[in-house]
């Protein structure tokens, strides 16, 4: 069926879809800064995203009951916690642009986890799978193999399964619960789980003294803002064009690691970087 959605919403959308994916692609610049601990930087996202949605949502009279979806909404939230947290250390124990290719090994994930469902045949998963392992080992080849000298490249491929498996999840549940009552959930849940790290935090409120407006404004920034504008940006726009504007975000992280970081693109990140988008990007194609 041809797409009636206008030109205009189209390339607004578009606009939109990229101005977010800027906006995660800055991540690392702020962990970075942010001289927090990374379980109190995911705090502050979850804390302040639960406020500001259910604001929303008792201004819109939205908040429902979800008690046949807690389990399932507990499980997502567990994983995108994980998920949080390990791109966190991932992006202090590597480069920003290392960390951010081998997340991208996520599509490739899902597809694999999804496999019977997706539609793709089993040998194309396999070459899918191939470049995608192909890929990691240039990124691993200079340090060595083994993972113990490459601790923020196990942390991203943490983030990569743990993230797949919260998208399998917020897919199902978000055919029958609106995206704005999962995301609440989701931050509710999550202030409860992350909360009795934190407390083990030797200097939590020394750290929440000094850094408390940063902490507020990475959770403004990228709990609301930069998820209430990509949400915007998937209503006005055609799936396939998100998920080719998708691949804004590390091309971005890129440049902001190069520019504001000082990193550099070795020959075997580049080659590897390169392998794991050609596998995702296999992944939107038919």
């Amino acid at each position: 069926m041809e797409d009636k959605t206008p030109s205009k919403n189209v390339l607004t959308g578009g606009i939109l879809v990229v101005l977010a994916m800027v906006i995660f692609g800055s991540y690392g610049l702020l962990v970075r800064f942010i001289n927090a601990d990374a379980i109190l930087l995911v705090w502050s996202l979850q804390i302040v995203g639960v406020i500001c949605f259910l604001v929303y949502l008792l201004k819109n009279r939205a908040l429902l009951n979800l008690h046949k979806m807690f389990l399932r909404i507990l499980l997502m939230t567990v994983f995108i916690v994980i998920a949080d947290l390990s791109y966190f250390m991932a992006l202090r124990t590597t480069t920003v642009s290392t960390a951010v290719f081998v997340k991208f090994l996520m599509p490739v994930i899902v597809i694999a986890l999804t496999f019977r469902k997706s539609g793709i045949s089993f040998k194309k998963l396999l070459f899918m799978v191939t470049l995608g392992i192909a890929g990691l080992l240039f990124i691993l080849w200079p340090q060595g193999i083994p993972f113990s000298a490459n601790m923020g490249i196990l942390w991203s491929l943490i983030t990569a399964f743990t993230l797949g498996s919260y998208l399998i999840l917020f897919k199902k549940i978000s055919a029958t619960v609106p995206v704005t009552t999962i995301l609440f959930y989701r931050y509710a849940i999550a202030s409860v789980i992350v909360l009795p790290f934190i407390l083990f935090i030797g200097n939590v409120f020394d750290q929440i003294g000094a850094f408390w407006p940063w902490l507020i404004g990475f959770g403004l920034l990228y709990a609301v803002i930069g998820t209430l504008i990509h949400m915007q940006g998937l209503k006005m726009t055609k799936v396939q064009y998100t998920a080719i504007l998708g691949y804004v975000e590390p091309f971005a992280a890129t440049v902001m690691s190069i520019v504001f970081l000082g990193e550099t693109l070795t020959p075997f990140l580049i080659a590897g970087g390169i392998l794991i988008l050609s596998a995702s990007t296999l992944s939107l194609k038919d």
